[in-house]
């Protein structure tokens, strides 16, 4: 079945009632769904229907039929407009459009094609809301939405409520009615008023005398564009052979009224065509505003979140309680570590193992825990891996050991034999304990065991030698090993992996002694006196040539005890 089209296209300047009617269905809570007709012309509602689940098809019928009864319609000529629900699309909602000599009109999708059934609901809504917030009590409800209000009482309530809201809304001065602000039932009764002397309105004699000229202007329009072909086929002897002459005046009259209606008739289309454009243009940049603006917003959010995500990362480190510095192993302290970790356990020689690697290469605990069976046996071979030890990226990183650690490994090849059994070469090194049936668990041990497990016997080394140690103190070590033997710290940055030379630094646990630091102040003067010397002065002098200058005299005494400039 074809849907109709727009006749409408937003414009509402209906000259009379009965003319153009306007239904449209709007949601008071998921329980409450309130339908409306309302007259063009004089805004009046004419019914509403008030159902507790989607109003159906058959029920619209009903509340149309209740609102034609009293109507006076105009076959093929009154417009029915309505939003394109699936309600007034229906197959027996438009039979009954036709048998009811409706001219049916649908509202283009996507648009303000109702707007002004959707202004009504607004209005009628807001009613609603103000009786219900009377009912309840202001002061505690001013700002409760309506669904929740409306759901608060029970249907019977509600209907008594709408039907107020709908009395209030007939009988209010409306704005949209015409220049006059009469109430839509004022307006109704003037409009429909077939003479001036026929009506019965009760307000002051400037109001009355007003809507009554609208009423009979109106139906003079009316009554001509109904008359208008019958009086020129009237005036046509061919169409009528029985016509009588009309005379020069009158037919001159009715050819000048016939254009002047006409002209006035295209001059409104034009200019509600216009209007129709303007406002679909102005639309459509509304939206792209909206989505900029939305876009912007979202934007904004986002920022906002970052900023305060690193506000709270900067407190956090602001507020972070501070760890006693790990403390640098001496070679004699190292063997002292490793007898207190030498019980003949899986756990221990698994913790020797750590401990040697980390002495070492410098590694940390969770690089340890990367290392497979294959990284270790070629350690122990060829004294060179490849691994990633990097935090923040998959960077390759190669290791290298020398000829004291190729010896260490070899006395640690019993541990690394116990911890490699019935493990494949890819398989992780550092895994839990064998189960019962000697069947090695090939699962990653977790970073937070492990940690636990090398600091308890750290913190027994830690209580005897007399320093802190922790399982961080080996990278501690290794770093300060290599500065102590000269390397240059952007080259001690690169083998043990730091992105920043900041990091490197502080590793650093070596102190000048006194007698260093004189050394290099020493050093350090006799440089500056190869560096500044006393500028000779540009001037002339009167001096003669045998007589010697008095600073001259000082530099020469300066030279000769030696302190230099």
């Amino acid at each position: 079945m074809n849907q109709p089209n727009d006749l409408v296209k937003q414009r509402y300047l209906a000259v009379n009632t009965d003319v153009l009617y306007c239904s449209d269905i709007t949601t008071l809570s998921p329980k409450a769904y309130l339908a409306l007709v309302l007259d063009a012309a004089s805004r009046l509602i004419l019914a509403h229907s008030l159902t507790s689940q989607q109003p159906t098809s058959q029920q619209l019928i009903q509340m149309l039929q209740a609102a034609l009864k009293n109507r006076k319609l105009r076959p093929n000529v009154t417009i029915f407009h309505s939003d394109r629900g699936a309600q007034y699309t229906s197959h027996t909602f438009q039979q009954f459009l036709k048998q009811a000599d409706l001219v049916p009109s649908l509202a283009l999708p996507q648009s303000h094609g109702n707007q002004l059934a959707e202004i009504l609901n607004r209005t009628i809504k807001r009613y609603i809301r103000a009786g219900l917030v009377e009912l309840f009590g202001k002061q505690k409800h001013q700002k409760t939405r309506l669904d929740l209000l409306v759901n608060r009482v029970d249907f019977e309530t509600l209907s008594t409520i709408v039907n107020k809201a709908v009395e209030r809304y007939c009988s209010k001065p409306h704005k949209g009615v015409d220049i006059y602000q009469a109430s839509p039932f004022d307006a109704d009764q003037a409009l429909t008023t077939q003479s001036c002397q026929d009506t019965s309105i009760t307000r002051n004699d400037n109001q009355q005398t007003a809507l009554s000229a609208r009423a009979a202007k109106a139906n003079k329009i009316l009554a001509f564009a109904q008359n208008e072909q019958h009086l020129l086929n009237l005036e046509s002897p061919t169409l009528n052979p029985n016509a009588q002459p009309l005379s020069p005046d009158t037919s001159a009259l009715m050819q000048h009224t016939s254009q002047l209606t006409l002209g006035l008739a295209r001059q409104n289309a034009n200019i509600g065509a216009a209007l129709a454009e303007q406002n679909r243009t102005l639309y459509e940049q509304n939206r792209k505003l909206e989505t900029q603006v939305s876009f912007l917003v979202q934007e904004a959010k986002t920022l906002k979140t970052q900023r305060e995500a690193k506000e709270s990362r900067r407190h956090k480190r602001l507020n972070a309680t501070k760890q006693k510095q790990r403390d640098a192993a001496t070679p004699e302290q190292f063997n002292t570590i490793m007898q207190i970790a030498s019980e003949n356990t899986y756990n221990h020689a698994r913790i020797r193992v750590a401990l040697l690697i980390m002495y070492f290469t410098g590694l940390r605990v969770s690089n340890l825990l990367n290392l497979t069976v294959q990284h270790v046996q070629d350690l122990l071979e060829k004294q060179e891996i490849t691994i990633s030890i990097i935090k923040r990226g998959p960077t390759r990183h190669s290791l290298i050991i020398g000829n004291a650690a190729k010896n260490a490994f070899e006395n640690a090849r019993p541990d690394i034999h116990l911890l490699s059994s019935n493990k494949e070469p890819q398989d992780f090194f550092f895994t839990p304990a064998p189960n019962r049936s000697n069947q090695a668990n090939k699962q990653p041990l977790a970073r937070e065991t492990f940690d636990r497990q090398i600091n308890q016997v750290l913190r027994k080394a830690s209580a005897l030698i007399g320093k802190h140690f922790r399982s961080h103190s080996f990278r501690a070590t290794f770093i300060n090993t290599l500065l102590e033997a000269g390397i240059p710290i952007h080259k001690v940055k690169e083998i043990v992996g730091h992105s920043s030379i900041k990091s490197t630094a502080a590793y650093q646990r070596t102190f000048l002694g006194k007698k260093e630091l004189k050394l290099i102040m020493g050093t350090l003067s006799k440089a500056h006196a190869k560096s500044f010397v006393r500028p000779t002065p540009l001037r002339k002098t009167t001096q003669k040539p045998n007589e010697t200058h008095p600073e001259d005299k000082t530099l020469g005494q300066d030279k000769k005890k030696g302190t230099g400039a």
